[in-house]
């Protein structure tokens, strides 16, 4: 599965104590209609995925974002629960599809002081 972690900029760049939320696209393709992913199952390197409130609705939306025709899964992941020192890593997603399929994608993360 390939994944794109800000989708909106080149630079995959976060302030360490920001208290934010991060947009992780993953990309869907003829092999992965993304509308198969259960939202709920997604995790960025063991963060849950960010949730509206007290309601089980998560802040996923479906869009095209690369143009290319085929549909795309935007979430808002949690950035407050990475425990990591500023620096260069590679981030894996986890995510399972409705049928219990598992999925895998990495890209990269800069994380800076703030």
């Amino acid at each position: 599965m390939r994944i794109d972690i800000k989708p909106d900029t080149e630079t995959n760049i976060i302030k360490r104590n920001s208290g934010r939320v991060i947009p992780v696209a993953i990309m869907g393709s003829p092999a992965l209609e993304v509308v198969s992913i259960n939202p709920r199952t997604i995790s960025l390197e063991g963060v849950d995925l960010m949730l509206i409130g007290k309601s089980d609705k998560s802040l996923c939306k479906q869009i095209d974002i690369d143009a290319d025709g085929h549909t795309d899964l935007v979430c808002d992941v949690r950035t407050t629960g990475f425990r990591v020192k500023p620096g260069s890593y590679t981030i894996r997603l986890k995510a399972e599809t409705y049928d219990k399929t598992s999925l895998r994608g990495t890209d990269y993360l800069r994380i800076v002081d703030n």
